[in-house]
């Protein structure tokens, strides 16, 4: 019955494939310019010197700076740094390092599903740049919405670490590699991350597409906020197509950049590579998500509204990105690395 049901669903996607093959190409090449003109120059530097933090001394040697902030929030100090960049370089850095500490056993599969929770954010770059200015036209809101994000996650650090034990945990020093060669291999883990990343939300634009066919057979498409509210919690990039009319819907849709969207969890679940459990962290990120929410109308929701009711209806800020050239130069340097990397191995052997 389960390979009926299975077979019919595939079948059915299928067909609507060749039905909506316009709307579909027009999806899958949005994705891959969305790819190439955000995800790759905001998050490869980040994800490279992550990894090159982690996995080499670094993380060691600085971790004495963040201990009275790791006593307030109940975790072990080297962990601080993770939480820093997390919160701050976008949505799959915390899920990437994470699992690297997994894997080399300085923590367990279960207690880093829960730092995972809060360990993930948007980063300023998408709550001011994307939603800030290109929604609202001020970068007053972006920045409210990262700091609600950001105390949400804070919040939830303190509680998660103290009803988990976490607090209890001592991540032991690990002896680096921080040699010439080290970095490199960051620079080659970032690329395989952001490939298999891309090519997540390229596969995703198809789901997206489908949604958008179901909701015009409905009769819904023309929704407005509400129809672009459903759409980001599926990919939550559709939040840059709202407008300033949806002041009223700002505790929802910083709950949605916070909960991320399912296509940003298929991306967790990719990097990390089965060394966290995403249920568990997924689960416990809806709860942080409504608190997200919570934070910003309680703290910020009167003030986001007084700078909205000032704002000029004639002002209106066009934000332009193109990093197209630039990030198709980034990808032929990184074969080219990769390919003197494989030459002078084999002049080794």
């Amino acid at each position: 019955m389960k390979n009926i049901l299975k077979t019919t669903a595939v079948l059915s996607l299928v067909i609507t494939s060749f039905i909506y093959i316009s709307e579909i190409s027009e999806a899958i090449t949005d994705a891959i310019s969305r790819c190439l003109n955000v995800i790759i120059p905001s998050l490869f530097i980040m994800m490279v010197l992550s990894d090159y933090i982690i996995k080499s001394q670094i993380l060691d040697w600085i971790s004495f700076i963040f201990t009275p902030l790791a006593k307030i929030i109940g975790i072990d100090k080297k962990l601080v740094p993770i939480i820093i960049l997390s919160n701050s370089a976008g949505y799959p850095i915390g899920a990437k390092l994470l699992s690297i500490l997994v894997k080399e056993n300085a923590l367990q599969r279960k207690q880093a599903s829960v730092i995972a929770s809060y360990c993930f954010s948007a980063g300023p770059a998408f709550t001011i740049g994307a939603v800030g200015l290109c929604v609202y036209q001020n970068k007053e809101i972006g920045v409210c919405i990262f700091l609600s994000i950001l105390l949400a996650n804070v919040i939830s650090a303190v509680i998660l670490n103290r009803a988990f034990r976490i607090n209890k945990i001592e991540i032991p020093d690990r002896i680096g590699s921080a040699n010439n060669n080290s970095i490199i291999d960051s620079i080659e883990s970032a690329a395989r991350s952001l490939f298999s990343m891309s090519s997540i939300i390229i596969a995703f634009s198809f789901i997206t597409t489908i949604v958008k066919v179901m909701l015009n057979a409905f009769g819904l498409q023309n929704g407005g906020v509400q129809t672009s509210l459903l759409l980001s919690f599926f990919d939550v990039t559709y939040l840059s197509s709202l407008s300033k009319t949806s002041q009223y819907y700002l505790p929802v849709i910083v709950s949605l950049i916070s909960f991320g969207g399912i296509c940003v969890w298929m991306q967790n679940t990719r990097i990390s590579q089965k060394n966290l459990d995403i249920r568990t962290a997924l689960f416990i990120r809806l709860g942080i998500s409504i608190l997200s929410g919570v934070v910003f109308k309680v703290l910020f929701g009167d003030y986001c509204t007084d700078i909205l009711k000032t704002l000029s209806h004639n002002t209106r800020i066009i934000v332009n990105i193109n990093n197209f050239s630039s990030s198709i130069c980034l990808i032929i340097m990184i074969f080219l690395l990769f390919y003197k990397k494989r030459l002078a191995f084999q002049k080794k052997v």
